[in-house]
């Protein structure tokens, strides 16, 4: 078995760490280390750490000084890893004793592999429901314009790392898990595991708590995403990822085409990446009437603009 890094980003997580630290040690995998980067917490979580690591050497904690911000920390945590392969953790969670081995195993169909979730509040054995409650699409554009992919769930061939850093060179803050999955779909793919083997922590602390828009009428979601591509702010946002991501070499005509015009800022810009995502709309939504896919399809880079650019870099 390969050896597996496991890479825990921490900030100010005192409350939630120990069931999360006590998963890990129990795997039926047991991994190779457990990497504890913790962004200059005010609370107890550096000495957590410290307490786990004086009962087993495989937990190392580092600390920044100072903070990187929760992006560039997995980042930088990621180059701090000595196995075969990375497991991306994060501080609040609970895993399945056997998530290791499974995705471990999953590593032979692609280079990354995630799976899926359970979501809970307080209580692990009180779930709230699967994160994804059908197959999920996996093809590079998809992953493009509608990044889903919380990192928690990844687990990857550290032959990843080097692509992904020279995007974060470029652009330090760009959103790690979204970048991993792009990463491994233009080197070699992504497999999907549908098992729940992360309890995932859903409150208002959490990071991604509330990154999605919230719901209403399509009409009203229509206007919102139209709304978005006057703001400057997000078209800045959105230009610099996707100048970011256009060094990735992506296999796609379609993908290829959408980087560029997203990558202009524009709203012309964004109206052009809608035409061709209308043409290729069999990869955004592979199922449902045409025509409806197809008007989805275009607007969805709009919609990328609304709602990605508050997170794809940060």
């Amino acid at each position: 078995m390969p050896r597996v890094s496991v890479v825990v980003c921490t900030y100010n997580g005192a409350r939630f760490l120990r069931p999360q630290l006590d998963s890990l040690l129990a795997q039926s995998l047991p991994p190779y280390e457990i990497i504890v980067s913790d962004d200059s917490s005010t609370d107890a979580t550096p000495d957590i750490v410290r307490e786990y690591a004086a009962r087993d050497a495989r937990v190392k904690l580092h600390v920044n000084r100072p903070a990187l911000g929760f992006n560039l920390n997995f980042s930088r945590a990621f180059q701090l890893a000595g196995g075969d392969v990375v497991a991306s953790c994060d501080q609040d969670d609970v895993w399945h004793p056997d998530k290791l081995r499974r995705m471990v195993a999953a590593l032979e169909q692609a280079p990354l592999a995630f799976h899926n979730s359970a979501l809970f509040t307080d209580d692990p054995a009180r779930p709230l429901g699967l994160k994804n409650p059908h197959a999920p699409v996996t093809n590079e554009l998809f992953l493009l314009l509608k990044p889903y992919v919380p990192g928690h769930e990844c687990v990857f061939r550290r032959t990843l790392l080097r692509p992904y850093g020279d995007v974060v060179a470029r652009e330090p803050h760009v959103s790690y898990d979204t970048l991993l999955c792009l990463t491994a779909a233009t080197h070699g793919g992504v497999a999907y595991v549908d098992e729940a083997l992360v309890s995932w922590r859903r409150h208002s602390a959490a990071t991604s708590f509330g990154s999605g828009h919230a719901a209403g009428s399509p009409w009203r979601g229509l206007r919102s995403a139209l709304r978005a591509i006057r703001s400057a702010g997000r078209m800045d946002v959105t230009q610099r990822y996707f100048r970011a991501v256009s060094q990735l070499p992506f296999r796609l005509a379609a993908t290829r085409r959408v980087v560029n015009c997203m990558s202009r800022g524009s709203v012309w810009g964004v109206v052009q990446a809608g035409w061709v995502c209308a043409r290729n709309y069999r990869l955004l939504f592979p199922t449902g009437p045409a025509w409806r896919r197809r008007v989805t399809a275009f607007f969805t880079p709009f919609y990328f603009v609304r709602d990605s650019s508050a997170f794809v870099i940060k």
